[in-house]
């Protein structure tokens, strides 16, 4: 028989059990408390959420939610997970929502592609836990999408830009190359590593460009004054190439990225071979000595021959001072002879045209008529002579056994050379005004 409980017993338990209730009305409190944050929550929420089983169906949807895909509840409660995702993720969403309900993953996020209402496609972000309905007894999926279509543009947007922009910077037949403050080449395009070759990213420029082991300061280094002062540099400088090579930059180097404090922490440097310039200004340059020194042996010939010059025409005047000494004592003397002596009339007339000629000879008329006016034939300058002298052309005709239609066609020769032809100029006169 079983022993009865005294007064102090039953009291203890009673005061227990009152210590029970209190404490399981506490929790429902509790409980009732934290349903009515989480609804609020869930309703006022500015970010989609869902509640799905774990086929994927949805049981609650707040009303984010529903602006954000274009469903009322109602119709929400008729879809799954996989009928508001993009083709392309499904496969991906239905393996991690089963992963989870295997609790194999505690939660998972991840960016995917959502179909709304009107088939139009965004871009969410969105973070799935696994949570445990108390008043049905079962696990259900929490989802919380964010709408980050504009990011996703903006991104995809910017990734266009860099593309663009790196594949415009690749074409471009100069070397591109950029430096991080402490002179470590951080980028290059192909054609830095066409002449320098693939493997200089992370090496100090001035090893690669330069093969220096030490930076060029203080030598005129452009990188260094981009990162000091921010502006923009120029110089022209020499380089070698991955095989040794010697060549010639024209270099300019601009800040390319700065830090949130506007400190440059990187400076790009275009540079384009001048090579083939520098070798065509070098051989200008020697080319210029060469003219420089031909002139001066130019200017000493040119001396020379003046002097040459100088002692020809002497020569020349003294010849014909010679001559005109010869004449006037081997040849006059006789011809005055023959003057004094007893000649008939032709005879007299042909020792006149002799004596005539012979003064001519030593006079310059002869002389200047036939180096004005070179084109002239002997014959022509025979006849402009007696033509000077007063001789008609009858008489020019008999002293030299010629016709007076040739001597008149060899007058007209002489006003056409020296040109009298087509004017009133008398022939005799223009002869006589020679010098």
């Amino acid at each position: 028989m079983a022993k009865k409980p005294t007064y102090e017993e039953l009291e203890q338990r009673v005061r227990s059990l009152e210590q029970d209730v209190l404490k399981l009305k506490w929790t429902e409190e509790v409980l009732s408390k934290s349903e009515e944050r989480f609804r609020i929550i869930f309703n006022n929420a500015p970010q989609g959420i869902a509640l799905a089983n774990q086929s994927g169906r949805f049981l609650k949807v707040n009303s984010a939610w529903e602006n954000m895909f274009g469903y009322n509840e109602k119709e929400s409660q008729q879809l799954t997970i996989q009928g508001i995702t993009s083709p392309e993720d499904i496969k991906i969403s239905t393996e991690k929502l089963a992963d989870l309900f295997r609790r194999d993953i505690g939660c998972y996020r991840f960016e995917k592609r959502f179909k709304r209402k009107d088939g139009s496609i965004f871009w969410g972000d969105l973070s799935v836990s696994l949570i445990h309905d108390l008043e049905n007894g079962f696990k259900i999926a929490l989802g919380v999408v964010v709408d980050i279509t504009e990011r996703k543009r903006s991104v995809n947007a910017l990734r266009e830009s860099e593309g663009k922009l790196n594949a415009m910077l690749q074409s471009i037949g100069d070397h591109i190359s950029m430096m991080d403050e402490d002179l470590n080449i951080i980028w290059t395009n192909k054609t830095a590593e066409k002449i320098f070759g693939k493997d200089i990213i992370g090496k100090k420029c001035y090893e690669v460009y330069h093969q220096r082991k030490e930076s060029c300061e203080p030598y005129p280094c452009i990188t260094l004054k981009a990162f000091r002062d921010g502006k923009v540099h120029k110089h022209d400088t020499q380089v070698i190439d991955q095989y040794g090579k010697k060549m010639f930059f024209h270099c300019t180097a601009n800040v390319a990225l700065r830090d949130k404090e506007g400190k440059p922490t990187a400076v790009m440097e275009l540079s384009r071979d001048i090579t083939d310039q520098k070798q065509a200004e070098s051989a200008l340059i020697e080319r210029g000595k060469e003219l420089e020194n031909k002139t001066h042996e130019l200017e000493e010939v040119n001396a020379a021959l003046k002097v040459l010059l100088k002692h020809r025409d002497e020569d020349q005047q003294h010849i014909e001072e010679k001559i005109v000494a010869n004449v006037k004592e081997l040849v006059l003397p006789y011809v005055e002879k023959l003057n004094n002596s007893r000649l008939n009339d032709r005879q007299m007339v042909y020792l006149n045209i002799i004596k005539s000629n012979l003064e001519d000879i030593i006079t310059p008329f002869l002389h200047q008529l036939s180096s004005k006016y070179f084109n002239l034939t002997p014959r022509e300058i025979q006849i402009a002579g007696l033509v000077k002298d007063g001789k008609t052309t009858k008489e020019i005709a008999e002293l030299l056994n010629s016709s007076t239609g040739t001597i008149d066609f060899h007058r007209n020769n002489l006003r056409k050379k020296l040109g009298l032809r087509n004017t009133k100029t008398n022939l005799r006169s223009f002869l006589l005004a020679l010098p």
